[in-house]
Order: C-alpha cells, then sequence, then structure tokens
C-alpha cells in the first residue's frame, strides 16, 4: 500500500512538468492582438512561425518545445504566439515579415519592433542561447525600429552602414537600397574595399540590374568573364544569387521581382542564344515555385524544342571554351595551353553550353517531380524522354564528358522515374 502511495505521489509531481507546454497564444486573431496582450503582461514577443506540412516544426513541439527548460524560459520572459504561415492573419504576416522558411523564430519587443530572427529546428540548449541573445539585444534597445531611426542621421556613416546591413540580414528584412547607399559611399570617400562577400551573404531583396552593386558585380565578371564550377568565381556569386531569388520571387508570386532577376542574369550571358535560354529557364523555375504546372509544361516543350540541338550547342561550346583559354591563359598558343599542367583539371570544371543544358533539364525534371507530384506520374513517360534527351545531348558534349556523370546515368533514372527499383 505504501509503495503504490509512492508511486501515486510521483506521477502527481512528475505529470504537471512533463505535460506543460510554452503558454503559446494560439487564439489571437490578429497581430496588434498579439502586440496588445504582450504590452498586458510586460514582456517580449515571441513568435514561432510554422506550417501544417513542415518537419522540422513538428520536431521543435515534440521535442525542443517540451523541455521542461524551454518551457520555464519561454514562459517567465517572453509572450509565445504560434503563427500559421498559411492561415488567417499569418499569411500578411509572413509577407510583411519576409519570412520563406520554416520554422521561423522572430524575437521582437514589447512593443513588437523585430529584435532577432532565427529558422529551423534546434536544440534546447542552441534554443535558449538564442533566446538569451533576443533579450540581451532588447535590454541594449536593439532593434529594427532603432536602426531605422539611426539611418535617418548616418546614411554617410560607413561604419554604421555595414552594421546596419548585417543586421538586416540577419532579421531577414529587406537591405538592398541600405546596400546601394553604403556603395555610393564607398565611391564617395574612394574606399575600394567594398567587400562584395559581405554585402551578398548579408543580401535580403533583389539586386537592382541598374544599380551599384550589380554594376560591382557584372565588373568582377569581365575580369574574368568565365562560366565555370570555380565556387568564387564572379559568375558563380551572381548565378547563385540569381537562382536563390527567382525561387523566392515564384513563392511569393512576384512578377516584378522575376522579371528583374532575368534582366539581372541577361547582363552576365554573352549570346543571344543563351539569353533566351537562361530567361526561359528560370521562368520555368518561376512557374514551379509558384505551382503554376500547366504554365511549366507549356514553356517546357517550348525549352527542349528549342535549346537542346546538338549542333548549336557545339556552336556556343567551341566559342565559350574559346574564349574561356583566352583568359585563363593570356599569351599561350593552343599547344602550349594543352600542354600545361593545369590544362586537363581545367577542362573538367569548365562549364559547356552543353553541359549547362544538361545540368538545367535535369533540375526542372527534378523540380517538377517535387513541386507536382501527382502531375509527374500522369506525365513521367513525356519527363522520362526530356531527361533522356539530356544524357544524350551530354555524351555529345565535345569539350569534356565527365565519366563518372556517366556511370551514373542509369542508377539516377531509375531513382528518378522508378525509385521501388534497386540498382546495384
Amino acid at each position: 500500500m505504501r509503495k503504490y502511495l509512492l508511486l501515486s505521489l510521483l506521477a502527481i509531481v512528475l505529470t504537471p512538468i512533463q505535460a506543460q507546454q510554452p503558454a503559446f497564444d494560439v487564439s489571437s486573431t490578429s497581430w496588434q492582438q498579439v502586440i496588445e496582450n504582450a504590452r498586458r503582461q510586460n514582456k517580449m514577443i515571441f513568435v514561432d512561425v510554422y506550417t501544417e506540412w513542415c518537419g522540422p516544426c513538428k520536431w521543435m513541439d515534440q521535442n525542443t518545445f517540451r523541455d521542461t527548460l524551454t518551457i520555464l524560459h519561454l514562459n517567465k520572459n517572453f509572450y509565445s504566439v504560434k503563427i500559421d504561415a498559411e492561415k488567417n492573419f499569418g499569411i500578411e504576416f509572413t509577407k510583411n515579415y519576409h519570412v520563406n522558411a520554416y520554422p521561423t523564430y522572430l524575437f521582437l519587443n514589447v512593443k513588437g519592433e523585430l529584435v532577432q530572427v532565427s529558422i529551423g529546428a534546434m536544440n534546447t540548449k542552441k534554443f535558449i542561447e538564442v533566446a538569451e541573445s533576443a533579450i540581451k539585444k532588447n535590454k541594449n534597445g536593439i532593434n529594427a525600429e532603432f536602426y531605422r531611426q539611426q539611418y535617418l542621421h548616418k546614411k554617410n556613416d560607413i561604419t554604421f552602414l555595414k552594421e546596419y546591413i548585417e543586421f538586416l540580414g540577419t532579421v531577414n528584412q529587406p537591405n538592398a537600397a541600405v546596400i546601394e547607399n553604403y556603395l555610393q559611399q564607398t565611391i564617395k570617400t574612394n574606399d575600394k574595399n567594398n567587400e562584395l562577400t559581405f554585402l551578398l551573404r548579408n543580401l535580403v531583396g533583389a539586386i537592382e540590374p541598374e544599380g551599384l552593386l550589380a554594376s560591382s558585380l557584372l565588373s568582377e565578371y569581365k575580369k574574368y568573364p568565365v562560366k565555370s564550377k570555380e565556387l568564387m568565381s564572379a559568375w558563380n556569386t551572381i548565378r547563385n544569387k540569381v537562382l536563390e531569388q527567382i525561387d523566392l520571387s515564384g513563392e511569393a508570386r512576384d512578377t516584378a521581382l522575376k522579371n528583374k532577376i532575368i534582366q539581372l542574369n541577361h547582363l552576365a550571358e554573352d549570346y543571344t542564344f543563351t539569353q533566351n535560354r537562361e530567361r526561359d529557364f528560370l521562368t520555368l523555375r518561376y512557374y514551379a515555385r509558384s505551382q503554376d504546372s500547366a504554365a511549366f509544361i507549356d514553356l517546357a516543350v517550348f525549352f527542349i524544342n528549342s535549346y537542346t540541338n546538338t549542333d548549336t550547342l557545339e556552336h556556343y561550346d567551341q566559342l565559350t571554351f574559346q574564349k574561356a583559354l583566352s583568359v585563363k591563359f593570356p599569351d599561350k598558343t593552343k599547344e602550349e595551353i594543352e600542354k600545361s599542367n593545369i590544362y586537363s583539371s581545367y577542362l573538367k570544371s569548365f562549364l559547356s553550353e552543353t553541359e549547362r543544358t544538361f545540368e538545367e533539364i535535369s533540375e526542372l525534371v527534378l523540380l517538377y517531380k517535387e513541386q507536382f507530384p501527382y502531375s509527374f506520374q500522369q506525365k513521367k513517360s513525356t519527363f522520362s524522354e526530356w531527361y533522356k534527351k539530356a544524357q544524350d545531348i551530354y555524351q555529345k558534349n565535345k569539350i569534356f564528358v565527365n565519366s563518372f556523370i556517366t556511370r551514373s546515368f542509369s542508377k539516377n533514372y531509375e531513382n528518378i522515374f522508378h525509385p521501388s527499383v534497386s540498382i546495384n
């Protein structure tokens, strides 16, 4: 009897802690109501932005947000709210705060001014470190409104501008205009250290095709106008940013942003053929991300018919390759170049127009399967033909054919079109 009494007492003591959850507000019907509730409690605001389909969001609910330390920390320091990004006022909220990944955690002061943003699943230790960082910033008066007010008086202060750019980057708020101003100030002061890597790492928003950042990037590209797999090249930097932003424009269904991105990419292409192909490739990514299956299929048919002629691709392969060699090996004859120790390795890194087309068709097939799985099954035979065509043009590439890629063809094909089939 005594044993059962002790067990019952333990259950009474332990159950409330184990079953306890952070005091998330899930009933507010507007963001203004959330702010008013936080003001009444005189607490910072913590927002967990999630979606019903988000795996990492569910992991956080089942793990970190069930941990006693997390619960105590949130309930003590924050007025916490969960917002579904795809329902009710969450749709407008995510748009206003530029949330495009889930889960996203926003920490705001009692007035609703943004202090800090973090993204992704994390364990209790990491989450509390992130929350403590937000609390410290708030105590020091650091928030989006503080920086906005400072900016009104410090638009010419290069040190402040860098700090502001970085802050906006960390809270995922648009800072392209501030970056443009920063570049303008460095020109005025003859400061040549524009730190493009820093600016691009923190950029949130579109690169204006006629702006100083675009001009700086294109200037770097002109110094080394080569499309290759060299990660730190100017072209790769532009390309990565273009692909990142075209996907964001599609998810937001922002055609104005899409057009700006295509215009920027247009400037980094040397021939009408590649300009048109890249315009259509980026538009296809936009259609996939914006869930426009019909428009995707129509343009994809045109893409396959227009840009896969092997004679045309070979022509542009030779043009781009000879241009690349003249940049990579200036003042050397063809014979001297081919005898160079680095020539064979350079062949592997060079990105021919044939290989670019092969990669783009492969990406589009995978992207359509990811975005429209049911429709993909219905159109599998069409996509299978396209994928095989991409493989065929790659194997006819006269610049360089990577044996590893060709050996992977069968396995990749089966993984995409017959995922239940095992290839030994």
